[in-house]
């Protein structure tokens, strides 16, 4: 059957996706075909059906994305997308729900105006829960307040320091290395 596709972008993106699907040699196939996405029945051998729904590549800078991403490639599943939205929609994103709300890390560091790594630092070395974690709250001076929880008991940096009979700087160099919030926060050594 002539399509009449030979050559173009689009038509480059068809072979590509049929390769990472159905070709076991693609260095591709794992994430695709060995993982069990698959190609509409629709589209399998016709190019000219593919590019009647995907439509024309918009630019250059756009690539084939499917929409959920553990989906096949079938009508309703599939976009062109630039890079920066397909980074923003891959299995590797960690989604996080709070507020109402369900957002990849990104999504919550632009909205709240926080960097991504204060954000897992608030989770996963300061141990907060992840409402409070994904809060906007700062000090006056515009840096993150770091709030420490130990068994229930919370307290700012400087306080936990000064309780313990440590240097704030000793803390945070802890913090920084990413010990659990009980090593940051231990007498001896660290």
């Amino acid at each position: 059957m002539k399509h009449g596709l030979t050559g173009t972008p689009e038509f480059n993106t068809y072979r590509a996706m049929r390769n990472q699907c159905l070709n076991p040699s693609n260095k591709y196939y794992k994430y695709y075909g060995g993982r069990g996405v698959r190609i509409c029945q629709e589209w399998l051998d016709d190019p000219r059906a593919f590019v009647d729904h995907v439509g024309l590549k918009p630019s250059p800078k756009h690539s084939l994305d499917r929409i959920d991403t553990n989906g096949n490639y079938e009508p309703g599943n599939v976009r062109w997308a630039t890079e920066f939205a397909q980074k923003r929609n891959t299995r590797a994103n960690v989604w996080l729900e709070a507020h109402g709300k369900r957002q990849t890390i990104t999504d919550w560091s632009l909205e709240l105006g926080l960097a991504c790594k204060t954000i897992k630092h608030r989770i996963h070395v300061l141990g907060w829960a992840l409402d409070k974690a994904l809060s906007p709250e700062r000090h006056a001076a515009g840096r993150p307040k770091i709030l420490l929880t130990h068994n229930g008991k919370t307290l700012c940096l400087k306080e936990w320091a000064h309780a313990l009979g440590l240097s704030p700087a000793t803390l945070t160099l802890r913090m920084k290395r990413g010990l659990p919030v009980d090593q940051v926060l231990a007498r001896a050594g660290g």
